[in-house]
């Protein structure tokens, strides 16, 4: 005989259990050699004779700041073996997983966006929760929300305020459907891939995921019979310098 000592289940933690025999467990559920579970009773636990503790669980604690990503093992539940999927302080506010079910991500951060501010999420999930790969997506603020596996996001931007005299260049990505606002009137276009245009001021402006800006850094505009004209301001500002200095050379020649 040997002596068994009792174990405490203290609160959000459990232990993981594996039969030594087929044998019925204090839950009165039939177990079989080498199977094992979980048990989460808060309290001392002392191990039946057909059973042993494999180890100690400390449970994971879910905020509104933080989830996990998790793992199904092999068909568990609605799951199936190698699905993953997120779990949020919604789900549960301490996630101690089943032994069917591994963590794959213990610290998901929370992404925040005020109202300024935007970003593209990669492989988003689609309304039966299946990740798009490849797609892109744009997210902008106000909002939070986590990241589900496979998803990532691009460097967050501060939304494009273009003045009345200033424009930008952008670059179609792929054939898309536009929106052009003009004297207050929105218009539909079809933008074609590679297709450069001006998107002039004054607006705010949210450059869908077909478009890229080609110029981060907005440009001084004229308009001369209708059309538009841009100029980098730096280099206006020189020629406009040199043509006011060569006026001075040729009135000190002449």
């Amino acid at each position: 005989m040997h002596n068994i000592k009792a174990e405490v289940v203290k609160p959000n933690q459990a232990l993981k259990l594996e039969a030594l025999n087929k044998f019925v467990d204090r839950n009165g559920i039939m177990r079989e050699a080498g199977e094992q579970w979980i048990f989460d009773q808060e309290g001392s636990f002392i191990p039946d004779i057909d059973e042993k503790i494999v180890d100690r669980i400390v449970g994971i604690i879910l905020t509104d700041k933080k989830a996990i990503h998790v793992e199904a093992l092999v068909n568990h539940s609605n799951k199936k073996a190698g699905e993953v999927w997120l779990v949020t302080s919604e789900d549960t506010d301490v996630y101690i997983p089943p032994v069917q079910v591994r963590i794959i991500n213990n610290n998901v951060p929370i992404v925040t966006l005020n109202s300024r501010q935007y970003t593209y999420l990669n492989n988003p999930y689609d309304d039966n929760n299946i990740p798009q790969y490849g797609k892109k997506e744009m997210r902008k603020g106000e909002q939070s929300f986590f990241l589900k596996p496979f998803e990532s996001i691009e460097e967050i931007s501060n939304v494009i305020v273009i003045t009345a005299e200033e424009a930008i260049s952008v670059f179609a990505l792929e054939n898309f459907e536009d929106k052009h606002e003009e004297n207050g009137k929105t218009s539909k276009v079809n933008r074609i891939a590679g297709e450069r245009w001006l998107v002039v001021g004054p607006k705010e402006y949210w450059p869908p995921v077909q478009v890229r800006v080609e110029y981060p850094f907005k440009k001084a505009i004229f308009k001369i019979e209708g059309v538009f004209y841009l100029f980098k301001a730096e280099k206006l500002f020189l020629s406009i310098f040199f043509f006011f200095f060569l006026l001075f050379m040729l009135y000190r020649i002449f």
